[in-house]
């Protein structure tokens, strides 16, 4: 009898942990290309987060010389996905777009690496923020399309 519960246990726990790794294969990988008004993306991250109702995990990766890459351990499950693009603000680009197209600080920058920073002079608040990052919407295909490119808009 106690044999038998022993194996029936052992059993019921060998089924639990199987279904527990069973997601991780599910996932898919994804790549794709990433620019701003025309221009590759230097260097920043983009993340996936399912939306309400969406079960599958969240992912992260670099993006690279306006290229990001996911693989089936760190990747997307199929479903649909709120996608964030962040510019480094570090990178050449980030100092860029921080300081305008006059080379004078546009404002505080905000983004992934943001912090409490002091209160802008009265004469800048009014001032437009650089955009550092874009959030969007996207749905990963179940067929295992892996590609896709992100073009966005300053």
């Amino acid at each position: 009898m106690l044999r038998r519960r022993l194996f029936l246990v052992c059993g019921l726990c060998g089924l639990c942990l199987s279904g527990c790794g069973g997601s991780a294969e599910q996932r898919l990988s994804l790549r794709g290309s990433i620019t701003i008004d025309g221009a590759k993306l230097e260097k920043g991250a983009i993340s996936l987060k399912p939306v309400e109702g969406h079960s599958g995990p969240a992912a992260v990766t670099t993006v690279e010389d306006g290229w990001y890459r996911f693989t089936t351990s760190n990747g997307p499950m199929p479903g649909p996905y709120a996608v964030k693009i962040n510019v480094d603000p570090e990178s050449g680009q980030g100092k860029s777009i921080i300081q305008g197209p006059s080379g004078s600080v546009v404002a505080a920058p905000s983004g992934p690496k943001g912090g409490s920073l002091p209160p802008l002079p009265k004469t800048q608040r009014n001032v437009a923020q650089p955009k550092l990052y874009w959030e969007l919407q996207y749905t990963i295909p179940k067929d295992g399309s892996n590609k896709r490119d992100f073009e966005l808009k300053s």
